[in-house]
């Protein structure tokens, strides 16, 4: 269709584009967002958050598979109330909106600003369950997102945000018991001592189920970043 090819290019037109690598984006490969959202299995009953969306790889990948298989009104009530993306950078949430326009969709909910300081919470709006953001964490009860796919931005040095706590932060968003995430982190993540063995021992694998490893080609991100990954 028309918007596929109008998407096709704008991706095309970010990954190569100069002021794009210039801006410090890093496409997430196409290949494997859409192979992070069909390992997940997406569908109509989901509510999808990418905490760190940048251009919104993740959430088209997300919104491809779901109108696979929907009806023009499913589709329009899915991006409508079930897909959810945040960046800090303006300008990135910004392509990230025309991103999914390009796809058909402009009014999913995609916002700019710290992850750290929004929280979604659960609300009935016309009938129709969806989340809106806040600034301070709801009871979990209040919990909506089902899935999560992301790929946050790496430590590179101690002054960074370490990679754990953009994953802790998506889990304390989710329902319990029947959530899936899905993230991609650096291979270090597995083995860093400090206080992110002390996440993975007493919080993350204490309160969460680990279902799989999966590692990525060391030049997956080559030559944007070059560092060898897992999800």
């Amino acid at each position: 269709s028309g918007t596929d090819v109008l998407g096709q290019f704008y991706e095309v037109f970010l990954k190569y584009g100069n002021w794009a690598q210039k801006m410090g984006i890093v496409l997430t490969p196409r290949h494997v967002t859409r192979f992070e959202a069909e390992v997940v299995d997406v569908n109509l009953q989901d509510y999808v958050l990418d905490l760190v969306c940048g251009t919104g790889g993740f959430l088209v990948s997300a919104f491809d598979l779901v109108k696979s298989s929907a009806n023009k009104a499913q589709i329009d009530q899915f991006k409508k109330n079930n897909l959810f993306g945040i960046d800090q950078q303006p300008q990135l949430a910004c392509l990230a909106i025309v991103n999914m326009i390009f796809r058909g969709d402009g009014r999913n909910n995609i916002i700019e600003g710290d992850c750290f300081t929004k929280w979604l919470k659960k609300v009935v709006r016309d009938g129709i369950t969806t989340a809106k953001y806040k600034s301070n964490q709801p009871s979990s009860e209040d919990n909506i997102i089902t899935k999560v796919l992301m790929n946050p931005p790496f430590a590179i040095d101690k002054r960074d945000v370490p990679e754990y706590k953009f994953v802790q932060h998506a889990l304390d968003q989710m329902v319990d018991n029947s959530g899936i995430l899905f993230s991609i982190l650096p291979m270090g993540a597995m083995f860093e001592q400090g206080e992110e063995k002390e996440w993975r021992k007493n919080k993350f694998l204490n309160e969460n189920t680990l279902l799989a490893v999966i590692t990525l080609p060391p030049e997956l991100f080559v030559p944007s970043a070059g560092v060898h990954t897992l999800c």
